[in-house]
Order: structure tokens, then C-alpha cells, then sequence
């Protein structure tokens, strides 16, 4: 038994010699440097609006994971699952990236068509590094680009006669009849109050309409607002209910392109709703 105690004592000291040299700082370690990949700059998505204006741009961040002393090419390609087309759409002047010498990080312009975007047509590009130079990173080589027109808020141009306006309800769409804005008031820097003369006439009418009060909100740019405050659109006795009312149903929209409104709103007396509406302004 003494011999064998001694053989492992012998051996823990030889294992703990050998892991203190091993572990000894003074000895030279290798280094490893991961590839070098193209990627988006953690970026996978953005959105685009698009002014009436030929410097509208939007640039779209390309790099690479390391720096170098030399030019890299990184290469994508697109495509478009609402079928935007370049020179309809967008321009795209190159479908690669040169990341020159001691820089990591570049970008690709793409230059929007205000012309190409009607009504309310929204359009994606989806871009993914193909190739170059540097091979694409695992996590982020797809970049989705969501663009539509954008036209900057002028309150003051939506004063006047609205000539082509309508009342919708659940039994169809009549009109067109003459709205007419007769003024707008900013409450903040992008909202606002409008009073509208002659709102919901072909629903309304032989009954006299009150001017009303609508609220815009156009503080997302992706997301224009109307709303219909509850107030009193008719004093006279409506069908024999008394007072009309409008009140709230949801929000609509409007264009600062098209000078287009739409409202949702209920039309109530004392005694219930007679159900949902639609207004739409246009000029």
C-alpha cells in the first residue's frame, strides 16, 4: 500500500507540473480571425418615401465584418414580390458596392419614381448579397425595402370645393355632390382640425347641415388619419328623432398628393344609430 501511495503521489505531482505549463501566460498563443463577410449592417429592413422630387433617395447600409488596406466589390441582386420595375418604380444605377481601403461600411442608393407610384401603391424590394468579393454573411444578407409616394403636408392647399364628393352606405355610393373646406387649423405640428361645409349631404339632405369639425393626424408618415368627433349635424327634427349626430366609427385616411379625404363615421339620434357611413372628398 505504501508503494502504491507513493506512485500516485508521484503522478498527481507530474499531472499538476504538466498543467502549470500549460497554462503558463508567458507562452505564445495562436490567434483566430474569423472570415470576413458582407452583410447589412444589422440592418434587414426599411422604409422608403418617395418624393416628388429627382434627389429623392434612399440609401441602403452595405460592410463588411473586418477592414482592409484593399477595395472589395460586394455584389446583390433584387427583386420585387409586388412586381416594381426599374425605371417604373425606382432606379437602381449599380447592383454593387465598392468598400474601399481602411472602411467597413458603404451604401447602395436607390432612387425612387414619384411618378411610378398611382394612388396608394406600396411597393417592396427585397435585395441579398449574390456575391463579390466577400462572401455573404449567415444572419443578415437580405435587406427589404417598402416604398410609396410621400407628398409634405401643405394645410392651406386643402381649402376650397371639393366637387367629386360622396356618401357611402350599405346600400351603395351616391353623389357626386360639392363639399367645400372652409378653413383648417394646425394644432400641432402635424395635426390639425378642419371645419367642412356641406359633410354627408347626400345622406342628410333635404335636411340643413351644420358646418362640422374633422381632426387630421399625419404623424406617421405611412398612416394619414381622419377622424369625425361626435357633434351635432342637424338641429332640425330628423325623420321625427330630433337632432342628428355624428359620431365616430374607426379612423379614415387622406392623400396630401391627391387632396383626397375619407371619413368613417355613425349617424345618431337620441333614440340609436342608424348605422355606419363613408364620406369621401375629392376635388
Amino acid at each position: 500500500m505504501k508503494i502504491n501511495h507513493k506512485i500516485q503521489l508521484f503522478m498527481g505531482i507530474l499531472f499538476a507540473s504538466a498543467s502549470f505549463v500549460a497554462c503558463n501566460k508567458n507562452n505564445p498563443y495562436p490567434t483566430i480571425t474569423p472570415p470576413a463577410q458582407a452583410t447589412f449592417s444589422n440592418k434587414t429592413d426599411g422604409s422608403y418615401f418617395v418624393m416628388n422630387d429627382p434627389n429623392s433617395v434612399f440609401k441602403i447600409p452595405v460592410g463588411t465584418t473586418n477592414v482592409t488596406n484593399t477595395t472589395r466589390t460586394i455584389t446583390v441582386s433584387v427583386t420585387s414580390p409586388t412586381n416594381a420595375a426599374a425605371g417604373v418604380q425606382y432606379n437602381l444605377p449599380s447592383t454593387s458596392v465598392q468598400i474601399g481601403p481602411g472602411k467597413a461600411l458603404d451604401s447602395l442608393p436607390v432612387y425612387g419614381l414619384f411618378s411610378g407610384f398611382s394612388g396608394n401603391r406600396v411597393d417592396t424590394l427585397v435585395f441579398k448579397i449574390s456575391g463579390g468579393d466577400i462572401p455573404p454573411s449567415d444572419y443578415n444578407n437580405t435587406y427589404k425595402l417598402v416604398m410609396r409616394k410621400y407628398c409634405t403636408v401643405v394645410p392651406n392647399s386643402f381649402l376650397g370645393n371639393y366637387n367629386n364628393s360622396q356618401d357611402i352606405d350599405n346600400t351603395g355610393s351616391y353623389g357626386p355632390y360639392t363639399a367645400q373646406i372652409l378653413s383648417i387649423t394646425p394644432t400641432s405640428a402635424t395635426t390639425a382640425t378642419m371645419v367642412i361645409a356641406n359633410f354627408s349631404y347626400e345622406e342628410i339632405a333635404p335636411y340643413p347641415i351644420n358646418n362640422i369639425t374633422v381632426n387630421l393626424d399625419w404623424t406617421d408618415p405611412a398612416n394619414f388619419k381622419t377622424t369625425v368627433p361626435t357633434q351635432v349635424i342637424s338641429n332640425s327634427n330628423f325623420y321625427g328623432y330630433g337632432a342628428l349626430s355624428v359620431a365616430p366609427n374607426g379612423t379614415g385616411t387622406f392623400s396630401s398628393c391627391d387632396n383626397t379625404f375619407t371619413f368613417q363615421y355613425k349617424l345618431t339620434v337620441s333614440a340609436g344609430s342608424f348605422g355606419n357611413f363613408t364620406t369621401v372628398l375629392a376635388r
